[in-house]
């Protein structure tokens, strides 16, 4: 459970933030305030994770606050600072420990920041997380950086192995994916091998690379900690979901915070990108189904409308949101949402709604 707090003059805004906060998943709201003096008096004794506070709060400095706030409470793990003046966001970095997220938003900082407390338990002596899920980052935990690789090559080699971890991958197949045959193909091979094995000893990583059996193997330590293992090992119980489960559910399904290797445009990883996300809207539809059961329709559309944004053609994300709309008589948002995916489907495939499914709009709307 992530404790947070809220600092802003204005209750619009800390309204808006506290409803975005409370129908995230293990998040607390511990405190609410108005004033930096208050916050500095109660911080040490609130023992906060995270902070969210506008940069610009009535007569304050929000990054002097910041500074502020380390120095009362050194003996905080991890703390991060986001500013959200209409949830748009600057940047700046106090120290390793005092960081703020580059425009993202709210659910997403909190996400990212669940998976790594999630990450962070799940290995013991923990010395580095790898995310896959979503943009590409490999940090190591004691020092709060990212590990910045000396080419783009070398980097792409890093995540094709670490797609392949534990198993021997030829070099033929290497150079295949990675570069164009050429004369030169070979020695770029040998020299990106060369350059990431220094990167990761220059970083300290748990991670070995070798070769054997005319190809080159990874395998990633005990203390590093990598969120596509974390998220394929919880799909592969196939629990089935009920009361005693859904907080599991709810813990584990954070770690997806986006598409496979989002942010790359490798062709190698689009099969296991279309498996993965498969997985991740599968698990999310079995949750919306469960919290329609339990009527509670916040966290229902809170999933299925992030998951559209990853699988906008997916027609049975729409029924699940039309039928709860329809359960809480929100006509007006059902027609929307259909009309939306009419829209989509037309310009982009083609194609009509499913019969079934605009059976079942029409019905809605006669009703």
């Amino acid at each position: 459970m992530l404790r947070t707090i809220i600092i802003d003059d204005e209750q619009p805004t800390i309204d808006m933030l506290k409803m975005s906060l409370l129908i995230t998943a293990d998040v607390e709201v511990i405190g609410v305030y108005t004033k930096a003096s208050e916050v500095l008096k109660n911080i040490k004794m609130l023992k906060t994770e995270v902070v969210f506070f506008d940069v610009e709060i009535l007569g304050v400095n929000g990054f002097e606050l910041g500074e502020h706030i380390l120095e009362q409470d050194v003996d905080l793990d991890s703390m991060f600072v986001k500013a959200f003046c209409n949830y748009d966001v600057e940047t700046f970095e106090l120290d390793a420990t005092l960081k703020l997220s580059l425009k993202e938003s709210v659910e997403r900082t909190i996400s990212r920041l669940l998976t790594s407390a999630n990450l962070r338990t799940s290995v013991v002596n923990q010395k580095a997380q790898i995310f896959s899920l979503g943009k590409f980052e490999v940090r190591k935990i004691s020092e709060g950086k990212l590990i910045k690789w000396r080419t783009a090559k070398v980097e792409e080699l890093f995540a094709y192995l670490l797609y392949h971890q534990g198993s021997i991958v030829p070099k033929g197949k290497i150079i295949e994916n990675l570069w164009d045959a050429s004369e030169t193909a070979n020695n770029n091979l040998h020299t990106s091998v060369y350059r990431l094995k220094k990167t990761l000893r220059e970083n300290e990583m748990d991670i070995s690379i070798s070769f054997s059996g005319g190809g080159y193997i990874l395998h990633l330590g005990e203390n590093i900690a990598y969120d596509v293992n974390e998220f394929k090992n919880f799909i592969g119980q196939s629990k089935t979901i009920n009361r005693n489960t859904i907080k599991e559910f709810e813990k584990n399904i954070v770690l997806y915070q986006g598409d496979y290797l989002e942010n790359k445009d490798y062709l190698w990883c689009e099969t296991e990108r279309f498996k993965l996300q498969k997985s991740y809207t599968n698990i999310v539809k079995q949750m919306a189904r469960y919290y329609l059961e339990v009527t509670e329709y916040v966290k229902a559309e809170h999933l299925l409308l992030k998951t559209i944004e990853y699988t906008p053609y997916d027609e049975e994300s729409y029924e699940i949101l039309l039928q709860m709309f329809f359960l809480q008589d929100n006509r007006v948002a059902v027609i929307k949402y259909y009309e939306n995916l009419k829209v989509i489907l037309n310009k982009e495939l083609g194609i009509e709604p499913r019969p079934s499914l605009k059976c079942m709009y029409e019905k809605m709307i006669q009703i």
